[in-house]
């Protein structure tokens, strides 16, 4: 990786990339010295040498292509080969030193001196750079004789940097010789550093000054977002981990979009009655079924072996949770109407249909959230992601069609995208191999005993609030008369619940002994 660029017949070298290339060396020796921050240094320094060899990198077009990979072999390969083969003689030295069998030492390491890559481990780790960024180079050069569009060139690229993390998520035990697969990877960071060079973004050093300034500013937002969990970052080139954002950063966009999107459109008063339905019932749901799991996800992981014992569990958790949460979340939206005046005063009574919508949303993301614990129980992480994206992906584009139609149609939209959490609850039960049937004995009984506790509660309000005037009797009154109506409800259509929460008493008391 040469740092010398010869215009003409004059040789200057490129200081700042001699820094940079002792600032990544350092890197690399920092990543690998095992401390607390050693991760950190694995974020940055491997594409940064990749994206500063392809800064330095010339396109020659009078040379052909097959000229230039006999080049970079001889620049890359023969000196690959020739310390491969000084160390390896060095290492059988040092195993006849201590009196040990040659023979078990290339019984040993045979398969990673020949096919290399991520194999390589000890004395040899470091190999791998090598002949992956041979690959790169020739690649990149390849690609640059062959298409002439700079659109069709970035797709190329794009295409390789998508297919490197399909790679990662879902075919992370397949080994390709020479870490040849990295480059798909690699080749992004090579392609942006030639991309900046050809358009002089470094060359004066204002410019430099604020990349700089921007990479500083990027690298501090992303040990934010990293230490505080919003995002999940992570890279280890080597064995092709590539982990970039994750379910952390979608949580948080998808928690947030609908505020960003209602604040820049509809203005703060819409906002304020929409961010405070919103957070009563998240406050709710964060309370019941967060905590809950938090517990699942590791009493789910010891039993993934035993599908029968696993199935039980599951089907008991998400009854009960079911049972508590849809009854409350469908309880406050019977009694917005009383729960608003009392708790926020007369000025926010524009919040009532917001809340009362956002109660059956609250129901259904909370009665639905145990599937999160059965996609991570069973090691289907990346499955989660896509269904999250989609379900962040169908929420955002609801509140934009409805947008022009006010805040109670956004709310409305909102509360219908969330059915969606039926569709990833369905399938984290099929992958235990649950059906329908079993969600719908989950869900059925008590979405049934909170539906007729809602219309209840509506029309016992027509004649209580003739003869009650007091605001805090009346919203009293009818939790107890809607909890009462939804207990004798859903223990008349369904013993089981009885029974489980019978089992849940006697669990924890048994774990208080």
């Amino acid at each position: 990786m040469s740092t010398e660029i010869m215009p003409g017949t004059e040789t200057n070298r490129v200081a700042w990339a001699d820094i940079l290339k002792g600032l990544g060396i350092l890197a690399v020796v920092w990543g690998h010295a095992g401390s607390k921050t050693s991760f950190y240094m694995f974020w940055f320094h491997m594409p940064l040498f990749f994206f500063i060899s392809g800064y330095l990198y010339r396109f020659r077009p009078h040379q052909t292509w097959y000229s230039y990979v006999r080049k970079k072999a001889r620049h890359l390969l023969v000196p690959y080969l020739f310390y491969l083969v000084l160390i390896t003689l060095v290492m059988i030295g040092v195993t006849i030193w201590k009196e040990q069998s040659v023979a078990q030492f290339f019984a040993e390491n045979w398969q990673a001196l020949i096919l290399g890559g991520s194999l390589l481990a000890g004395v040899y780790a470091t190999f791998w750079f090598v002949t992956c960024l041979f690959f790169v180079q020739i690649a990149f050069d390849y690609l640059n004789r062959k298409v002439s569009s700079g659109l069709l060139k970035a797709c190329v690229i794009v295409g390789c940097l998508l297919l490197s993390y399909w790679e990662s998520r879902y075919h992370q035990k397949v080994f390709i010789p020479w870490n040849l697969d990295v480059g798909l990877y690699a080749i992004f960071f090579y392609a942006l550093g030639y991309l900046l060079k050809n358009k002089g973004v470094l060359e004066k050093s204002n410019f430099r000054n604020i990349a700089f300034g921007i990479s500083l500013a990027l690298a501090l937002g992303f040990l934010y977002l990293y230490t505080h969990h919003i995002l999940d970052y992570g890279l280890d080139m080597k064995h092709r981990q590539y982990y970039y954002f994750g379910s952390n950063i979608l949580y948080y966009l998808n928690m947030n979009v609908d505020l960003l999107l209602i604040g820049r459109s509809l203005g703060a008063t819409p906002l304020g009655y929409y961010q405070n339905a919103r957070s009563l019932t998240d406050e709710i749901r964060g309370r019941i079924a967060m905590p809950l799991q938090r517990v699942l996800f590791p009493a789910f992981s010891a039993l993934q072996n035993d599908q029968k014992r696993l199935q039980t569990s599951v089907m008991r958790a998400g009854r009960l949770l079911a049972a508590i949460i849809i009854p409350v979340g469908v309880g406050l939206s019977a009694i917005a109407q009383d729960l608003v005046p009392v708790l926020y005063g007369p000025q926010w009574l524009a919040m009532i249909p917001l809340l009362s919508m956002f109660g059956i949303s609250g129901a259904i993301r909370g009665a639905t959230a145990i599937s999160s614990s059965l996609f991570n129980a069973m090691n289907q992480v990346p499955l989660a992601f896509k269904y999250n994206t989609i379900g962040t992906l169908l929420t955002a584009s609801a509140i934009i069609v409805t947008l022009p139609y006010g805040i109670e149609a956004v709310t409305l939209a909102v509360m219908l995208s969330n059915l969606y959490a039926l569709v990833t609850f369905r399938i984290g039960l099929g992958l235990i191999g649950l059906h329908t049937r079993h969600m719908l004995d989950i869900l059925g009984y008590p979405t049934l005993a909170a539906t007729g506790m809602w219309i209840a509660v509506i029309l016992i309000r027509t004649w209580t609030k003739e003869w009650i005037n007091d605001a805090i009797i009346l919203l009293l009154l009818h939790i107890f008369l809607g909890a009462t109506f939804y207990i004798s409800a859903l223990l008349i259509t369904s013993i089981n619940y009885y029974k489980d929460v019978i089992i849940f008493i006697k669990s924890q008391t048994q774990l208080r002994k």
